[in-house]
């Protein structure tokens, strides 16, 4: 028996970290470059906290973790929302406990009653004679965070050199504003994911997948639509199809009979989640060649923010991913209604988001399954590198199914890690 020539292994060179479509999968295992990820990624990026909806009175406050740390935005009794790392500077303990609630005007550390106002000025110490002159209160107060507010959005960062919102945003500006008018919170999930963040970054940039991973879904619809996948500046992306297609129950039900081997018969009772016509179609087609915003939309801000917004209004879907290890992630979802719309039209909402995106959804319990495959994939040492080379060529629009969101983050990712500044390609602005 003639022996196999062994394969020899892929080496993990200065290429795979520069080439466009080679990603190393080390990125995703080495312990050491996520302790780079937290000071040189989620230090130095904005991370949204909250919409505005949810800080509706004076002491609102949430509380999140920005690069490992304890953050919280306060809304004081000017009405102004302030952030601050939420520890004592006395000993450290954390003084706005849990992941929201309403404290107006001031808050007491609950260890040594050290108070602070909602501007993070020391205002008061038990038995500060103690102290002598030692203390000087000025000084004492809570260290601030940068806060943005944007469309509704509020974020934070923790580095005070960070870059001006807008400017971070770039072209990614306007569309955010507009997927965010008139909308407010109405319910949030959140679920643990045994896994690094960047796979669940990746997975909502990517809609190569859908067809495969969801593909009852995918039949339901009838089919993959077209559409166009874009690169923005800052590494943000957009995925953009037309607003047809519909979900068709009959479909959905012939492929759920298929892998259950029994036969099933749904019914509907909205008729809007049936298949649109030919006609209805072709007028959503020519909506959205006009103008990709009245499409159905994937948005993606780096490093770590998604939104999902469909062009009916029927969905609008925040996903935040924050790694609090190398291979452990928190993902929320933040599911958003329209102001002053009806009971049941929230209802639906909050029934969609449940049934599609929460952990257990249609889609997500696809994509956490395939996550967490990938992370337990990606431990091996076969081949060093993941493509991501669909779609390539010169400019920064492609097809839908092409990767130009994946470069578009790693590219960033790796002018963050190699702090090299990169040059964005003159390209694509949708007037």
């Amino acid at each position: 028996m003639t022996a196999q020539a062994e394969r020899p292994t892929p080496s993990l060179d200065r290429h795979a970290r520069t080439s466009p479509m080679l990603v190393p999968r080390r990125n995703y295992t080495d312990p050491g470059l996520f302790e780079e990820e937290r000071v040189k990624i989620f230090r130095r990026t904005w991370q949204l906290i909250c919409h505005t909806s949810e800080l509706p009175e004076a002491g609102s406050y949430r509380t999140a973790r920005i690069a490992g740390e304890p953050v919280a935005v306060w809304r004081g009794i000017d009405g102004v929302v302030r952030g601050f790392h939420n520890a004592c500077t006395h000993r450290g303990v954390e003084v706005l406990l849990g992941a929201k609630g309403t404290c107006p005007g001031s808050v007491k550390c609950m260890y040594h009653a050290w108070t602070f106002s909602d501007k993070g000025d020391l205002t008061g110490v038990p038995f500060p004679r103690a102290y002598g002159e030692g203390l000087d209160k000025s000084e004492y107060g809570l260290t601030p965070v940068k806060v943005a507010e944007f469309a509704g959005l509020v974020f934070a960062a923790i580095d005070p050199a960070v870059e001006n919102f807008e400017d971070y945003l770039g072209e990614a500006a306007r569309y955010l504003r507009e997927f965010m008018d008139g909308t407010e919170v109405i319910g949030r999930a959140r679920w643990d994911y045994p896994g690094n963040w960047k796979l669940w970054t990746d997975n909502f940039r990517d809609n190569y997948h859908p067809q495969f991973l969801h593909r009852m879904i995918a039949d339901g619809r009838g089919g993959m639509q077209p559409g166009r996948n874009y690169e923005l500046a800052s590494g943000h992306s957009m995925l953009t199809f037309p607003a047809y297609g519909g979900f068709n129950i009959e479909k959905y039900a012939a492929g759920l009979s298929a892998e259950l081997g029994e036969n099933l018969t749904l019914t509907v009772e909205d008729s809007a989640s049936r298949g649109h016509t030919a006609q209805e179609q072709e007028a959503r087609l020519a909506a959205w060649e006009r103008d990709v915003r009245h499409g159905n939309t994937i948005f993606a801000v780096f490093p770590n923010f998604d939104l999902q917004y469909d062009a009916d209004g029927s969905s609008i879907f925040l996903e935040v991913a924050t790694p609090l290890g190398l291979d452990s992630t928190v993902v929320e979802l933040i599911i958003m209604g329209k102001v002053g719309e009806s009971a049941a039209e929230r209802k639906r909402r909050l029934e969609t988001g449940a049934d599609s995106q929460g952990s257990w959804g249609k889609i997500t319990a696809d994509d956490l399954e395939a996550s967490v495959r990938a992370q337990s994939g990606l431990q091996g040492t076969s081949l060093a590198t993941s493509h991501m080379g669909r779609g390539l060529k010169p400019g920064r629009v492609g097809d839908k199914f092409d990767e130009y969101s994946l470069r578009c983050f790693h590219k960033l990712w790796n002018s963050y890690i190699d702090e090299e500044p990169i040059v964005l390609e003159k390209g694509f602005v949708h007037e």
